[in-house]
């Protein structure tokens, strides 16, 4: 078989070889002739398609009905090989060879009467309607302009198939392109899934009108307040669409050009979009610094939003309106009058690319020029606000973290710590704030039950710890301090104890804990263990032991402030002598000598020392390493002698 298969094609390669040969002699003879052939032959195909063309471009004419349109049956490829639809054309002749007639757009503007174009559908105004108008740059017709004469489908009852160009017009668009737009006129214009591009197109006819007509005619001048308003309608239903979006806003910025007020700036902007800088944004920045007035807060967060260059971290896109509320706050913190911006050079300018065609040719395109510092080009403001949105997104991350893991979580208590205290709810933060200015107006610390600071949070307020470390740094940030604070070495409340509060503006920032102040506070403890081992301590042990903190010096203020607030909590329970080893240890001799020389002199202090004292500081001196024996002998002392 394999034998045979070659003996095939061998004697067709012969064939073919031979035809060639053939071919080859007689284009050698009559080559003259096979060439005058071919052109008649082509000449003759080129006519022949050129009337098929114009057979299928113009159609028939045919009686009018009673609405004046005509309609024919053709078959067409788009919707499908020997599908018949009914397209339905203006009665009248159209011509292929489309010329503009005129330039004057008030011939063609339809207002707010509808107009009918065709069989049983009516558009709304604010559209050019007719045949004749010519574009702005010339050339060609009109983009937006509605042409009755040309054919329209018809069995087309929707308009989010995409059916035109990137450069849209109706008298080029497709008879199925055509209809859609019409569709979309004719029901609303308010199709939230309509193609853009038909979106568009009727925008460039509110342009033209605008930027074109206004220039000559008073009755287009009348019509731009409708104008601008039917852009916003438009912008509040296709805004998502960033290319209109975009066109719709700059247009809007032309046309409001002169009716900014003189301080813009005093009135708060509207919500940023990312990355989008509007006119309106950049003059309130020129107006500020011309008026060397201090930038608002507001203002200056609309501006790092709106600025191209800036970074932004996760928190802010993340959880966006804390990130708002937390930088306004540093904002308002950090520069309590505003920025104060320079007036530079580089004058504010407005350039405005249309988006229509029809002035893709024309040589006054708009353009504003205002004798106002154009601030926005300027780096060293933005810089400033950008570290500032760095330390916002710092004090964020925790939350944002969180959030990312379990985005249902909120205002729960775990939600709650993340957040800085200027960022919780008013119902959380509102006791905090009403227990700081009562503690201030007293100036003495108030001891509560834990159960009633639950109360304050989010239910349930378990305190773990690493929630109490996260919690006491939170109310740190009101300007109220807690003890037992975990992060001084305090212990972790539990259910029953008491808490006290007291008034610390100086520890807004993480606390370090000196050793002076350790050794304060083990003092404080045993002093207070002392003071409580024969029942309640009086009031002359709280004054004697008030009066010996205000005489360390050597703390400092937000110090004593804690130290006053843990003697309120020793005193108010059974103060306890455990876990006290490590600080002890810490401590040299001569520290631990005059501790236990103190708390003697505590025992002293109403000048009747208990057998039950005397059990309590045999405890503490075993615990400083002292030697217990020569107890009696330092009561002697401590009662004729003073103690450093």
């Amino acid at each position: 078989m394999k034998r045979r298969k070659s003996s095939g094609a061998g004697l067709l390669l012969i064939a073919v070889l031979v035809v060639i040969g053939i071919i080859g002699k007689a284009i050698e003879e009559y080559g003259t002739v096979l060439l005058w052939i071919g052109a008649a032959a082509l000449v003759i195909w080129l006519v022949a398609r050129s009337s098929r063309k114009r057979a299928a471009v113009s159609p028939p004419t045919l009686p009018p009905d009673e609405h004046g349109s005509a309609s024919l049956m053709r078959r067409t490829p788009a919707f499908g090989a020997g599908k018949d639809i009914r397209i339905t054309v203006q009665a009248g002749d159209w011509r292929s060879d489309y010329e503009p007639a005129s330039s004057n757009g008030d011939e063609f503007w339809t207002s707010a009467e509808r107009v009918a174009v065709r069989k049983n559908l009516a558009l709304g105004g604010m559209i050019y309607f007719g045949t004749g108008l010519g574009a702005v740059g010339g050339g060609q017709p009109e983009p937006a302009l509605v042409d009755p004469r040309l054919p329209v489908a018809s069995g087309i009852s929707e308009c989010r198939e995409r059916r035109m160009g990137y450069w849209p017009s109706y008298s080029s668009a497709a008879p199925e392109a055509r209809a859609s737009y019409l569709q979309w006129l004719s029901t609303g214009r308010s199709l939230s899934d309509t193609d853009i591009g038909y979106v568009f197109l009727y925008f460039y006819g509110l342009e033209r009108r605008a930027l074109y007509d206004a220039k000559k005619s008073a009755a287009a001048r009348a019509d731009l307040p409708t104008i601008e308003a039917e852009v916003e309608r438009l912008l509040s239903i296709y805004s998502k669409q960033g290319s209109f979006f975009h066109y719709a806003n700059a247009f809007l910025d032309v046309i409001r050009a002169g009716q900014y007020p003189q301080r813009s700036y005093m009135t708060p902007p509207a919500a940023p979009r990312p990355r989008f800088f509007p006119f309106s944004y950049k003059l309130a920045l020129a107006q500020c610094a011309n008026d060397q007035a201090p930038l608002p807060a507001e203002w200056a967060f609309a501006w790092l939003m709106a600025d191209s260059t800036t970074r932004l971290r996760a928190p802010a896109t993340r959880c966006p309106d804390y990130f708002k509320a937390q930088f306004i706050r540093r904002y308002r913190e950090d520069n309590a009058e505003g920025l104060r911006l320079p007036r530079n050079r580089t004058r504010l300018k407005l350039l405005y690319q249309t988006a229509s065609g029809s002035f893709r040719n024309a040589t006054d395109q708009p353009r504003i020029e205002l004798d106002l510092p154009d601030v926005s080009v300027l780096t060293a403001p933005l810089k400033k606000l950008q570290a500032l949105a760095d330390r916002t997104c710092d004090d964020l991350d925790g939350y944002s973290r969180l959030l990312a893991k379990h985005p249902e979580v909120g205002m729960s208590f775990d939600g709650l710590l993340e957040l800085p205290f200027g960022l919780w709810p008013e119902t959380h933060r509102r006791p905090f704030e009403v227990a700081r200015l009562n503690v201030a107006k007293t100036g003495l610390p108030v001891a509560v039950p834990l159960e009633k600071l639950q109360a304050w949070l989010p239910a349930p307020a378990m305190l773990s710890k690493r929630n109490c470390q996260k919690l006491c740094g939170r109310i740190a940030e009101a300007g109220l301090g807690i003890e037992p604070d975990v992060r001084y070495g305090g212990a972790t409340p539990t259910s029953g104890s008491r808490i006290v509060l007291f008034s610390d503006p100086a520890s807004m920032n993480e606390p370090k804990r000196s050793a002076r102040y350790e050794a304060a506070a083990l003092t404080i403890q045993l002093a207070a263990a002392v003071a409580s081992a024969d029942g309640k301590p009086d009031d002359g042990d709280r004054i004697f032991l008030l009066e010996r903190l205000e005489t360390w010096l050597h703390l400092s203020e937000a110090e004593k402030a804690r130290l006053h607030a843990r003697l309120r909590l020793e005193l108010s329970g059974a103060p306890r002598l455990t876990g006290l080893k490590r600080t002890i240890e810490a401590l040299d001799k001569s520290a631990r000598k005059a501790i236990g020389d103190f708390v003697v002199l505590v025992a002293q202090a109403d000048a009747v020392i208990t057998p039950a004292e005397i059990r309590t500081l045999e405890r503490i001196f075993k615990l400083l390493l002292l030697d217990p024996a020569g107890l009696y002998a330092r009561l002697h002392v401590a009662a004729t002698e003073p103690v450093a």
